[in-house]
């Protein structure tokens, strides 16, 4: 379990250094040419499929076999995703609690929430589509 706990852990830094990057060029790059109208959803779906990516190549590397461990894995990157998104908002950022949940607010254009459920469910879709039925 714990080496379960470690391999996601690194698969969510991973992706978290992949999102940093994707929101810099959100921000430096898309909003300047088409407006935060379109930046932010376009951002979501670019970062949907960079996480999806990622899991698909990285998954291999964790040795996973189970169904049950792959659910797993997306439960704690949703998990992990989270905490961080609260802590770092808030702490860091220095955002207070509803300032923090306008990410959930889809009628902005901000898919945070299609990000949390291709973060939460990639890893099972991926390892059905690699290894079939588990």
């Amino acid at each position: 379990m714990s080496k379960l706990i470690f391999k996601t852990i690194i698969l969510w830094i991973l992706i978290a250094i992949f999102a940093v990057l994707n929101g810099i060029l959100r921000e430096k790059l898309f909003v300047s040419l088409m407006g935060i109208k379109i930046a932010l959803p376009l951002s979501g779906l670019t970062l949907s499929s960079i996480i999806a990516t990622i899991v698909w190549f990285f998954l291999p590397k964790m040795g996973l076999s189970r169904r049950i461990d792959f659910i797993l894995v997306g439960v704690l990157l949703v998990f992990f995703t989270l905490i961080f998104e609260f802590l770092f908002g808030y702490f860091v950022i220095g955002k207070n609690f509803s300032e923090l949940l306008e990410v959930f607010d889809i009628k902005n254009g901000n898919l945070f929430l299609l990000v949390l459920l291709v973060i939460g469910f990639s890893p099972w879709v991926c390892a059905k589509i690699k290894y079939g039925d588990l």
